[in-house]
């Protein structure tokens, strides 16, 4: 049996950034710094000459974006990947300790970035084309989702499901997988992170809790037998080959259309108002390289910008002038991402009944680990 959820990892919830948080900054330190675009902005960064990026996300897919920044500006850029936590945590370190290492952080972590908005760790710059992003998520001026959004998903093996199935999993993913049809036939993510559970809770106890049954919705699918996978890139190796044939529980979209474009057979399908996790990207106050931070910022908010991050990650352009190229849009049970963003769950890192659920050994986890059987 697969171990137990004991202790969660908080992708997305960092329990350094509550109580507390990082000391206001000396109000030198950004004295007479650009808050939007001015004509001098490139010829300062160019003397600058360099970049340092504190990141959670895919590391390659960032590098690849920054590239073309680099090779735009002859900006050198740097990037240093830890995990959301531990991230969360150094850059309150550096801050508290007058440490000025970096200049952006690109993070899940939205209740970091909500104290550092209120502690001063966190620069206001404002793009030039901010306005072509969804203005419901971030906050203006100081971090923006130029990382966009990831969204949970259902995915199946489409050699494995009939043409039947295949229908009620575009339809409706998770009814279809609560089908007694499917046992023996599905795979789960053990949810030891919060993103993991954001998927879960939502329909169990979260805002979501009507629409699949609640606790109904995991009994149906613990009563199909699931293989209970440690993590996404097991999960979806699993679905490719055959040991299971439709997959849930921390399936973010843009790992599916990675795969798709590589010509593994799989498809997927959102759920009805599914969680999602966003990158967000600020400037740090303490910046060493201020003027560089803040063209970089300047060309992330761009429609160029904006393409390229979406070719590098496989994930939906939330930038409203870029168009959808990613090849996983041209495959015939392909479901718009558009049809979801409206209804996202993307704000669950700060709702305190799900950060209290995913304590160690708290009473969702025990409950979720019971039914589902998952054991030491």
């Amino acid at each position: 049996m697969a171990a137990s959820i004991a202790a969660v990892t908080l992708l997305g919830v960092s329990a350094c950034s509550s109580g507390g948080g990082a000391p206001a900054p000396d109000e030198s330190e950004s004295a007479g710094l650009p808050t939007s675009f001015t004509e001098d902005l490139v010829d300062q960064a160019k003397a600058e000459g360099e970049l340092v990026i504190y990141m959670d996300g895919d590391e390659r897919s960032v590098q690849n974006w920054a590239a073309a920044f680099t090779e735009k500006y002859g900006i050198a850029v740097t990037t240093s990947r830890k995990g959301s936590a531990e991230q969360s945590q150094t850059v309150n370190q550096e801050f508290a300790a007058g440490q000025h290492l970096h200049d952006i952080t690109i993070t899940t972590d939205v209740l970091a970035l909500a104290d550092w908005a209120q502690s001063g760790v966190l620069a206001e710059y404002v793009p030039t084309d901010v306005d072509l992003w969804p203005s419901n998520l971030g906050e203006a001026g100081l971090y923006y989702p130029f990382q966009n959004t990831s969204v949970q998903t259902v995915a199946w093996n489409t050699e494995n499901v009939t043409p039947d199935e295949q229908a009620a999993l575009i339809q409706d993913p998770l009814e279809a997988m609560m089908d007694p049809a499917f046992k023996g036939r599905v795979g789960i993510i053990n949810p030891t992170s919060a993103t993991r559970m954001s998927t879960w809770y939502n329909y169990t106890d979260g805002p979501n809790k009507n629409l699949y049954g609640g606790w109904g919705l995991v009994e149906s699918i613990a009563a199909n037998e699931p293989i209970v996978y440690g993590d996404v890139i097991a999960l979806i190796q699993g679905l490719t080959i055959g040991e299971v044939d439709a997959v849930y529980g921390g399936v973010p979209d843009g790992y599916v259309a990675i795969n798709v474009a590589s010509g593994a057979p799989l498809a997927d399908s959102y759920p009805s108002h599914p969680a999602a996790i966003t990158g967000y990207t600020s400037i740090m106050s303490d910046a060493p390289h201020p003027y560089a931070a803040r063209l970089f910022q300047e060309w992330a908010a761009t429609p160029e910008s904006a393409a390229l991050f979406s070719e590098t990650s496989s994930t939906y352009p939330l930038n409203s002038e870029v168009e959808d190229q990613r090849a996983v849009t041209k495959e015939p049970w392909y479901t718009p991402v558009s049809t979801v963003l409206d209804d996202l769950w993307v704000d669950w890192a700060l709702d305190s009944d799900f950060v209290a659920a995913t304590q160690p050994n708290s009473p969702w986890i025990t409950k979720f680990n019971t039914i589902m059987g998952i054991t030491n």
